[in-house]
């Protein structure tokens, strides 16, 4: 955290005074909410170990709880920017870190109460540091390129294209960070016993995790996706007011969201991988390659490719880092194969989205469109419950329903 501080207040005036497109009379604001968003992400960093132990100790009641209050501290600020008279923007900036910091403090006073792991000691013995600054440091670095492509992206059509494009790659990435968090907090039941089932050389209970977590996170995800992509149009006209919506929106919107549905499905090969302890090959090479689709982007914007072009580049990377993952896999958990994943998996989700998407945009056509409003929920309603057939009938098999429900119920008894 002191080290990102250094750098960035450095590197970050710098480089919104000279490079950034955004109105003089803006600027000082920008600088401000710079700050603010810096000492914010310090906040959300530090927190990681005591989040660590909520989990490991799978207090998911707390963690909903928290997350719930972090939300409606969110909402309040949005109700207080409605109310104010004053610089919005700036407003925004330090509303978000005082949320910030009041959601460290939950997860910081609450585990140092009630785990006995979360003080502070020192560690002499220097194996065990080295391998714990290795396993948190590749950690880091995987972390800081996706936080890095997403924000250099930002930065990058800023420069090329202005902030008219900004807002609308924005406006997809507010639907990227809400349907990331969906599928986090799907996955996250499933992420302390799948580490136990490996630990525990359990391959067979693995199995049976690993297929749940990839369909539960695919197909909640596709319910959301299929309808919002068919009527993105209506959607943001609610969202925004219809004289906001224009075509690079709607574009970037969509796209997005093929980008978070092939993102996120690294979840349940990650946390494999990470159980096994050996993770600098698999994130560096991995990470690299999501990454890659940054510098590609901007040659192709030097070459006078649309903008649009950034999310085709950042899904092909999404797309050739998730096999190297595949590969990573079959290589760890020899359980694994390819052959069963494409099998189980990919092709049944496949044919699922396909019948789904193809009969939504055919019966979104014929609805009348009485209101954006209307017609948004028309689709979301006849979509999510035909989507929801269609998994019921090819996306789980009669043994994998009864798991899923055993296990979850189980799960919530718990708590």
């Amino acid at each position: 955290a002191t080290a990102i501080v250094l750098i960035f207040s450095i590197i970050g005036p710098w480089f919104i005074n000279s490079h950034m497109t955004i109105p003089e009379a803006r600027l000082s604001s920008a600088i401000y909410v710079f700050y603010f968003s810096l000492t914010a992400f310090v906040f959300v960093l530090i927190q990681i170990p005591f989040l660590a132990a909520i989990f490991a100790h799978e207090d998911m009641g707390v963690y909903a709880l928290i997350s719930t209050i972090d939300c409606l501290l969110k909402l309040l600020l949005a109700y207080c920017l409605y109310k104010t008279s004053a610089n919005r923007l700036v407003y925004y900036g330090a509303g978000l870190m005082i949320v910030a910091l009041i959601t460290f403090l939950c997860y910081t006073l609450y585990a140092k109460h009630k785990y006995s792991e979360c003080r502070y000691s020192r560690i002499t013995n220097k194996q065990q540091i080295k391998e714990l600054m290795s396993f948190s440091g590749w950690t880091f670095y995987g972390t800081m390129t996706s936080v890095a492509t997403i924000q250099g992206s930002a930065l990058a059509l800023n420069v090329f294209f202005g902030p008219i494009i900004n807002t609308a790659f924005t406006i997809g990435n507010q639907i990227y960070n809400a349907m990331n968090t969906l599928s986090g907090s799907s996955v996250i039941a499933f992420r302390p016993a799948m580490i136990k089932s490996f630990a525990g050389k359990d391959h067979e209970y693995l199995g049976k995790l690993f297929a749940m977590s990839n369909k539960l996170i695919f197909y909640l995800l596709l319910m959301l996706i299929i309808p919002l992509s068919v009527d993105t149009r209506n959607m943001l006209s609610v969202w925004l007011g219809k004289d906001s919506v224009n075509t690079e929106m709607i574009m970037f919107v969509r796209l997005y969201m093929i980008y978070t549905i092939a993102l996120v499905m690294h979840n349940p090969i990650t946390i494999i991988i990470q159980a096994t302890g050996k993770i600098r090959n698999y994130t560096l090479i991995v990470e690299s390659i999501m990454l890659a689709g940054l510098p590609v982007s901007i040659c192709l914007f030097y070459a006078g490719m649309p903008p649009f072009y950034l999310m085709v580049s950042l899904i092909i990377s999404c797309v050739a880092a998730h096999i190297i993952r595949l590969a990573f896999l079959s290589k760890f958990y020899k359980a694994f194969t390819v052959r069963a994943y494409l099998k189980d998996f990919i092709i049944p989700a496949s044919i699922i989205s396909v019948i789904s998407s193809i009969t939504t945009i055919y019966l979104a056509a014929k609805l009348p469109t009485i209101s954006p409003l209307l017609h948004l929920v028309a689709v979301c309603i006849i979509s999510t419950l035909l989507t929801l057939v269609c998994i019921l009938v090819l996306g789980f098999k009669k043994t994998e329903k009864k798991y899923m429900l055993s296990f979850l119920s189980n799960h919530l008894k718990r708590k």
